[in-house]
């Protein structure tokens, strides 16, 4: 559920019902205005209309981002029930670049807004008709891009929702109980995967996200390590389980390890968890918190120390 979104509704839907229908009034009457007083000559009046199509298109666009109605708000306390699922299609949205949209759209109104003043100040009417128009699909063309895209934030909102319950999931695929695991609290790292991902995207944030994401949760009993790993892709209904379990004794190192990633053009800085066995096997992690990762690493070594000098 999008929490976020949900405390934005602070204002009683009888009156938040008022606010499109404001901005589409004030957008018709600053066109009027401004088209009557480029059109007589009246450039105060054109002006003052300019102004108030420009506070509605504002007011249009705050509405559509910062406004939910009941029906909206009462679909997400239903969908909370759904926690643990994925809107794939929209996922695949965030990777979509939305610039040439945003661009095209203000373009779009910038020619509208010189071609309607140029028209109907010069009394050509067509022409002062045809940069109206074009206004028209420039805020058309930028209320479908704000509809339609997916910011980092809701992208990870998402991945989080997918993750809800995640440690209840590991102790029942492993077949433990909580009271066996608390040598130590139980352990858990997660990231995006690029090795795997067939799409990467660096946010606003200039931090790197992929259709790939895996979790690894470690918990800790009296002779053992029990490990399960959880992989899924984003955008479609793929995900795969993996469990296994370690002694103590055959646990040679637990590490961060850098890397970097070619993805054709692209170059990836990542951070991985890396468990490895005296056997040989390797169970590794991508991270997103490196810091609170390696807090949790040096918590496991301190443990493995402990119980190889018994």
């Amino acid at each position: 559920m999008d929490s976020e979104k949900n405390n934005k509704y602070v204002v009683p839907e009888k009156y938040v019902k008022y606010l499109y229908p404001g901005s589409i009034v004030m957008i018709v009457l600053g066109a009027v205005l401004m088209i009557g007083g480029f059109a007589g000559r009246g450039v105060g009046i054109g002006i003052i209309g300019l102004l108030i199509l420009a506070g509605g298109i504002g007011l249009f666009m705050y509405n559509k981002k910062n406004n939910i109605t009941g029906a909206e708000k009462d679909q997400a306390v239903s969908t909370k029930q759904l926690e643990g699922t994925m809107n794939y299609e929209r996922n695949k949205k965030y990777f979509n670049s939305a610039r040439n949209l945003y661009i095209g759209s203000i373009a779009a109104m910038v020619i509208g807004a010189v071609l309607m003043i140029i028209g109907f100040a010069a009394f050509e009417t067509v022409i002062g008709i045809l940069g109206l128009l074009v206004i028209a699909g420039g805020i058309g063309l930028l209320v479908y891009m704000k509809k339609s895209i997916v910011t980092d934030a809701e992208y990870d909102q998402a991945v989080s929702t997918k993750l809800t319950g995640m440690m209840q999931k590991g102790l029942d695929k492993l077949g433990i109980d909580e009271e066996e695991v608390k040598e130590i609290e139980p352990i858990w790292f997660g990231g995006y995967d690029y090795k795997t991902a067939s799409r990467v995207k660096k946010g606003e944030d200039n931090i790197w996200r992929s259709d790939r994401y895996e979790y690894v949760i470690l918990f800790f009993s009296s002779n053992e390590v029990h490990l399960y790993k959880y992989r899924f892709d984003t955008t479609s209904d793929s995900e795969s389980e993996e469990t296994d379990v370690y002694f103590y004794k055959d646990i040679v190192s637990v590490a961060t390890v850098s890397d970097t990633i070619d993805k054709g053009t692209k170059k990836i800085h990542s951070e991985y968890f890396r468990l490895t066995t005296a056997g040989g096997t390797t169970i590794s992690a991508s991270l997103r918190d490196i810091d609170n990762a390696q807090r949790s690493i040096n918590a496991m070594r301190s443990l493995l120390k402990e119980k190889k000098q018994v």
